[in-house]
């Protein structure tokens, strides 16, 4: 990682990824998950800000000194500050001066179900004693800088099974676990300094409709989800280790099945496009007396284009993996629908209070011999609407500005990111050697590359027509 950007007393962001080999409160079978969405007065100016953060860290450490009798940790919390925290929604002003916001929030992913939650702050609590998190939540309710609190809660799934009653997480990122989560210099320099080595927390509060899906055949039920309750994948023998699962041939399972539309591995590109997910199923009670349940779903990502490209160009774009597949069935066949959510960055962990290192003016940048070439690869149609067509596959050279290549060529995933190797600092040109047809390449760009990363944003309009290619 180079260490011009990312500063060397930052750590990965705390309370979001497990302890090896065993976490005594993520992986415990009684944990306890509460989400905590919390709105700061108005008023609030940049000294008050501090001074509650650091309030904030002393209910941290609080929460995290609590340890049972053998020693082992009670809880822990990770922390993610929301847009309105940096832009007042209002006035589309800096709400505390020169902060730089995280550069995942300038274009947030659309949801198309459900609303936002009104919060600027999120608090993920979990919690092998629950009286560990309402000691925590009694703490921020002190004071007067927190105007209002929401909850939202669920519990640890033992065995891990969704309402539904099928396994949950057999996908989820693992031995690249990290690479997935944490924002690193060299693979995110769109993020300011301050922002390394923290990661983007996505959350929707999904329903799900277990009266109308009790009601279907096993069989039917098997087929929207794509994998048995024992977690085979239908295409595939009994057996067979989910983490060496080839890719999709066929139509089995159907090409709508959430596993076909969450989950297209085996391909080049779209195995780079993983989020690590950490949500809880909740139960409740309405107003009405009527039960409820669903997924309290929470997924970690270094970029928020990871989440985007599941849920929008996967999930919800009824051309993929093929023309005319339909949206993921347990949502277009109404098992399932998004009721609220929310996006947020967890800061990473530093030697302070906890968030204070995006109050401090950022490292000056300084000129390396050499550096590399980060693209953010966009589709677009005639009328600047994002396209939900396939973000892999475009594939790069960088040359001198009379055209000599320079570096080998580099291609993007499925997220629409694509990173050079170490080339010499000086003034090039990105030229785009190919594209998925029937789009045509970009216009080449100039650069000139002098402090370790360089980021190109790459835009290619689709003909009308073409908008999933």
């Amino acid at each position: 990682m180079s260490t011009d950007r990312a500063s060397t007393q930052a750590r990965n962001a705390r309370g979001v990824v497990p302890f090896q080999p065993y976490d005594p409160v993520l992986k415990s079978p009684y944990a306890h998950g509460t989400l905590v969405f919390a709105a700061l007065r108005s008023d609030l100016d940049r000294p008050g800000l501090e001074a509650w953060l650091g309030k904030v860290d002393g209910l941290i450490q609080t929460l995290r000194a609590s340890t049972d009798e053998d020693g082992a940790r009670r809880a822990t919390v990770a922390v993610g500050f929301g847009p309105t925290l940096f832009v007042n929604p209002t006035t589309a002003l800096p709400r505390f001066g020169d902060i730089q916001p995280p550069a995942g929030f300038a274009r947030l992913p659309s949801v198309p179900q459900g609303a936002p939650v009104s919060a600027d702050v999120v608090f993920y609590l979990v919690a092998t004693a629950e009286a560990e998190i309402a000691r925590f939540i009694r703490g921020l309710a002190d004071g007067h800088d927190v105007v209002s609190l929401a909850l939202e809660s669920g519990y640890k799934s033992r065995p891990d099974r969704d309402a539904f009653g099928y396994a949950d997480g057999l996908r989820n990122a693992r031995d690249t676990r990290n690479d997935v989560v944490f924002v690193d210099a060299d693979r995110n320099p769109d993020e300011p300094a301050w922002a390394v080595r923290g990661t983007y927390l996505a959350y929707m509060c999904i329903r799900q409709n277990a009266s109308s899906f009790d009601a279907l055949s096993p069989e039917e039920q098997d087929r929207i989800v794509g994998r048995d309750r024992a977690g085979r994948r239908l295409d595939l023998q009994a057996g067979t280790d989910v983490r060496t699962e080839a890719g999709f041939t066929g139509d089995v399972p159907p090409v709508c099945s959430h596993v076909r539309k969450a989950g297209p591995r085996g391909g080049p590109h779209q195995d780079a496009a993983q989020i690590f997910r950490r949500g809880m199923p909740f139960y409740e009670v309405d107003a009405n007396g009527q039960f409820g349940e669903g997924l309290q779903f929470v997924s970690f990502q270094a970029s928020l284009d990871q989440f985007d490209v599941i849920l929008n160009r996967w999930m919800f774009n009824s051309d993929f993996p093929t023309t005319g597949a339909g949206v993921d069935s347990l949502f277009g066949q109404g098992h399932a629908s998004i009721e609220r959510w929310g996006f947020y960055f967890v800061p990473p962990d530093i030697d302070g209070p906890i968030g204070t290192g995006m109050l401090k003016a950022p490292p000056v940048a300084r000129p390396t011999k050499t550096g590399r070439v980060a693209v953010r690869k966009r589709v677009v149609d005639s009328n600047g609407n994002p396209s939900r067509g396939e973000l892999g596959g475009f594939t790069f050279q960088v040359t001198k500005l009379d055209g000599t290549p320079v570096g080998a060529p580099f291609t993007t995933d499925s997220v629409g990111h694509a990173i050079s190797e170490e080339i010499p600092a000086g003034d090039y040109q990105l030229v785009e050697v190919t594209v998925p047809p029937p789009l045509g390449a970009a216009a080449p760009t100039p650069f000139t590359l002098k402090n370790g990363q360089e980021l190109v944003h790459v835009t290619n309009t689709a003909p009308a027509g073409a908008n999933g290619y």
